[in-house]
């Protein structure tokens, strides 16, 4: 209902007023009649009427002053004069004073109600237009956070070259930033939570960032901006004035301010973070390339591990090896990487039992991955390792337990690695477990005591013309190559070299009894391509050269 106050102080034109139409059917309520400026002036605080018809000529105070004191109260209300004609200058002035309109008396009844009416369309237009404004300007509001949030992701992609533009925007987006001022950049990632469970994963990082994200921006206030950037990852920028003001390095107290922003992060939200400090620029619009740097400093988590402050001039990437005599260190840089042989080596030395060399090995295999400085990389280079040799171990001649089967949660596991070192640590607890539950099982085996001499044994005889591959024996056995020669020699007094060196000279002998087989050509159908160096060896061992035993048959 739209409010209407009557003052006049003859009774005949206010109740006349009243009673001209019924004003509820115009969705109109009297709220008040009074009978002089005074008794207006109350009525209009008490009730605060949208419309308000009053005379120009009271008792006490008049239309005017009325007019005069509804506007000084800062109220829109629409006022309707009634004045006679030698009252017009009144009623000019009040015009000026905002009054919406004024009517000469004597008042006509049609003229009236129609300006009313056309007064309480307009207050119903301006009431929807307040609404629809008030609508926007919560939207506003409440799109806030997105609108910096996208405008500052918009800056770190360099997409703000109008210097203008970009000032125009920042007062907009009520963010407390110079466009010209000098700025320190930083990346910030929130180091995991562990879950309740993994479904809980997916639930907890968004909420992780964003109040990350909300404590960062209210702890640097007016000197910088946080916000979302890239995955998982807060971009923040500040500036540092107040440290050049104690004589303090401005990296140093970058370095510094990052270091209480962890604190607070801790103590406030309960988890650490890493964090990546970029260059300084000076201007908004080089925060892009200086948080680029922030980034590539980030990476260096993958290297040093979490809970760092890692500044883009101090890391080099010759340094990324620093720790190389730490037992936990991945060399970065190796010659002849080749992780698709280390896998290799890495299955068959789990199957066969054999822990020496696992620290080269593991650092063969996820060699590329410290050279990315990429613990996503080295996930998926272990997840792959497992699931080549669980088949593997699964085929072996007797019972062996997985233990990275799927009760054993390895991905969980390994995926909360923080850094590559951490994850080596993990990937290689793994595999000794693994080693020794072949171990455990190969022993608690019972084979026929000579099965495994037996199958050497008949190996040998039937490739003793090819180059000795220990490691294809070891396969067959399903023993170390080294337990195999200690075995051998145990079993025989003699090295498995010797022993094939021998059988290769019986089966020469055998050749030289043979028609058309020239001399020469008995070395190579032995396995040896040097001739005369067989020829010596057969000499040393029998006291004949080759052509000598077989004119002496």
């Amino acid at each position: 209902m739209i409010k209407l106050l009557i003052a006049d102080d003859e009774k005949m034109i206010r109740e006349g007023i009243r009673r001209i139409v019924d004003w509820r059917e115009y969705g109109v309520e009297v709220v008040g009649v009074a009978v002089d400026g005074d008794h207006a002036w109350q009525a209009f605080v008490e009730h605060g009427p949208d419309i308000v018809i009053t005379d120009i000529r009271m008792p006490g105070r008049n239309g005017l002053e009325l007019t005069r004191n509804i506007r000084e109260s800062g109220d829109e209300a629409k006022i309707v004069i009634l004045s006679g004609y030698e009252d017009f200058g009144f009623a000019q002035e009040a015009l000026r004073l905002g009054a919406a309109d004024y009517l000469l008396k004597p008042v006509m009844p049609d003229s009236l109600v129609a300006l009313v009416l056309e007064l309480c369309e307009a207050i119903r237009r301006e009431r929807e237009d307040r609404e629809q404004a008030k609508r926007q300007r919560d939207q506003f509001e409440a799109s806030l956070p997105l609108l910096r949030e996208r405008f500052l992701q918009e800056l770190s992609l360099g997409r703000w070259s109008d210097g203008r533009a970009l000032a125009e925007r920042i007062e907009l987006l009520r963010l407390g930033l110079r466009p010209d001022g000098r700025y320190w950049t930083a990346a910030v990632e929130p180091d995991r939570l562990e879950p309740a469970s993994e479904d809980d994963v997916d639930a907890i990082e968004p909420l992780l960032r964003l109040q990350a994200v909300e404590t960062l921006a209210a702890s640097v206030g007016e000197r910088g901006a946080a916000f979302a950037y890239g995955a998982g990852t807060i971009g923040l920028i500040a500036s540092i004035a107040e440290g050049e003001e104690n004589g303090e390095p401005e990296q140093e107290a970058m370095i510094r301010l990052c270091k209480e922003l962890q604190a607070t992060m801790e103590r406030q939200l309960g988890f650490g973070s890493t964090i990546g400090i970029g260059t300084a620029v000076d201007g908004l619009r080089g925060v892009g390339g200086s948080l680029r740097a922030a980034i590539e400093a980030l990476r260096y988590k993958a290297i040093l591990g979490a809970g760092q402050v890692m500044a883009y001039s101090e890391i080099a990437l010759e340094g990324a090896g620093s720790n190389a005599d730490s037992a936990d260190s991945i060399e970065v840089w190796l010659p002849g990487n080749d992780a698709e042989e280390a896998e290799r080596e890495l299955v068959f030395a789990v199957k066969s039992a054999d822990d020496a060399g696992l620290d080269e090995r593991l650092d063969r295999l996820l060699a590329i991955a410290a050279n990315r400085k990429d613990t996503s990389y080295a996930l998926a280079v272990s997840m792959r390792l497992l699931g080549v040799m669980a088949p593997e171990l699964a085929a072996l001649p007797y019972s062996s337990p997985v233990v990275f089967g799927a009760d054993y949660e390895l991905w969980i596991k390994l995926r909360h690695c923080s850094s590559l070192p951490e994850l080596k640590r993990e990937l290689k607890g793994i595999l000794l477990e693994q080693i020794a539950l072949v171990r455990q099982c190969r022993d608690r085996s019972e084979p026929r005591p000579q099965q495994w001499f037996e199958t050497t044994v008949e190996y040998l005889r039937e490739h003793y013309n090819e180059p000795l591959s220990l490691r294809k024996l070891s396969e067959l056995v399903y023993l170390s190559p080294n337990y195999i020669c200690s075995l051998f020699k145990e079993h025989t007094g003699r090295n498995i070299s010797d022993y094939l060196t021998q059988l290769r000279i019986e089966k020469a002998k055998e050749l030289l009894g043979e028609q058309g087989i020239k001399v020469y050509e008995v070395a190579h159908r032995v396995g040896y391509a040097d001739s005369r160096y067989f020829n010596k060896l057969f000499k040393k061992h029998t006291g004949m050269n080759l052509s000598d035993y077989r004119n002496a048959r």
